[in-house]
């Protein structure tokens, strides 16, 4: 027989496990619960999509250019929160440019104080595409890393 759940006290810690089918949840290894109370679990807790610069005909000029985002109070005490962020450019005409490194542009985020700072680097002097205007946004997810 394999016991698939245990609660109460495994190994001197207390707790609750469910093991992956097929695993006697007594004796398998941490990678093998389908649940373990005691593991480091993310939790998305705040989502936003933000846009950080807008480049049109004008070309501008290379360098960094930030924004930045206030999370709500409870977050405020916090630095150095869970953050992934998926970079993107949007132009007005609806084309869709998406990656962490998108030509001669990059992201960069960070969390200070409850505040989340998205910053696109421009390698060289960027326009537009002709005459349509491109926004690089970020869509960006906070997390709780606790269960």
């Amino acid at each position: 027989m394999v016991w698939r759940q245990q609660f109460g006290e495994r190994n001197g810690v207390y707790g609750g496990w469910i093991s992956k089918p097929g695993y006697d949840v007594t004796t398998c290894a941490p990678g093998d619960f389908l649940l373990d109370t005691n593991a480091q679990v993310f939790q998305c807790v705040l989502t936003g999509d933000t846009g950080i610069l807008t480049i049109g005909a004008p070309t501008v000029a290379a360098g960094e250019y930030t924004v930045a985002v206030g999370l709500p109070g409870e977050f405020a005490p916090y630095s150095n929160l869970v953050v992934a962020a998926v970079y993107y450019i949007q132009a007005s005409s609806g084309t869709v440019f998406i990656g962490q490194v998108i030509s001669t542009t990059y992201l960069k985020h960070r969390t200070s104080a409850g505040v989340l700072y998205l910053t696109v680097g421009l390698r060289a002097s960027s326009g537009g595409l002709g005459s349509d205007p491109q926004t690089h946004r970020a869509r960006w997810s906070v997390f709780r890393a606790q269960f």
